[in-house]
């Protein structure tokens, strides 16, 4: 499952509808949709539940996302062992 990037507008859709299933990040204000210096938004729809967080370094955005991606990835294996 690859990170995409979006823009806040459509992170607001995807946290409204919980679709398409997957990880995003998007940079800026979610309800505004206007972008804002230094907010960055992750959204873990993995599992059509649309965890979201928010973070002021982008790098600790794409961290967060990295581990839940792991975490898909080790799951997704599991199931497939069973």
């Amino acid at each position: 499952m690859e990170i995409m990037k979006v823009t806040p507008q459509e992170a607001t859709n995807i946290i409204n509808t919980k679709l398409p299933i997957g990880l995003y990040r998007a940079a800026g204000v979610l309800n505004t949709g206007s972008a804002a210096d230094g907010i960055y938004i992750a959204i873990d729809n993995s599992d059509g539940n649309a965890l979201v967080k928010q973070f002021t370094h982008i790098g600790d955005c794409m961290q967060w996302l990295r581990l839940r991606k792991n975490q898909c990835n080790q799951q997704a294996q599991k199931d497939a062992d069973d």
